[in-house]
C-alpha cells in the first residue's frame, strides 16, 4: 500500500524509499547524485519501478533514498499530472501498488 506521495515541478525524475525496493532485479546497478536543499550531495541506486499515484501511473526509473519525505516523490516526467490536478477518480491498483513497510 502505497503510504504518501507527492509531485514536484523540481526535477525530471522519481524518487522513492529505499525499503520499499520489493526486489533486487529492479535495481538497474547504476547511481546517482542528488543535490540535497542544504547543498550536501549523495549518491543513490536507481530502480526501475511500477508505480500507482494520482499523479501518475506506471513504470518509472526512480532513485532509491533511504530517508525521504515522502515515499513517492515524482519529478517533471512524461504523462505526470500538474502537482494541482491529481486525479480525483484515483484507487490503488493492486497490480501497480508499490511495496511499503
Amino acid at each position: 500500500m502505497l503510504h504518501s506521495s507527492v509531485h514536484s515541478n523540481v526535477h525530471d525524475l522519481e524518487k522513492i524509499r529505499g525499503a520499499d525496493i520489493p526486489t533486487k532485479h529492479q535495481l538497474t546497478g547504476k547511481c546517482r547524485e542528488c543535490d540535497l536543499a542544504d547543498g550536501s550531495k549523495i549518491k543513490v541506486p536507481v530502480a526501475c519501478v511500477s508505480i500507482d499515484t494520482p499523479y501518475f501511473i506506471g513504470e518509472v526509473e526512480a532513485w532509491c533514498s533511504k530517508n525521504p519525505l515522502y515515499d513517492v516523490i515524482i519529478g517533471n516526467i512524461p504523462n505526470a499530472r500538474d502537482s494541482k490536478d491529481p486525479d480525483m477518480r484515483w484507487s490503488p491498483s493492486t497490480a501497480n501498488a508499490v511495496l511499503t513497510r
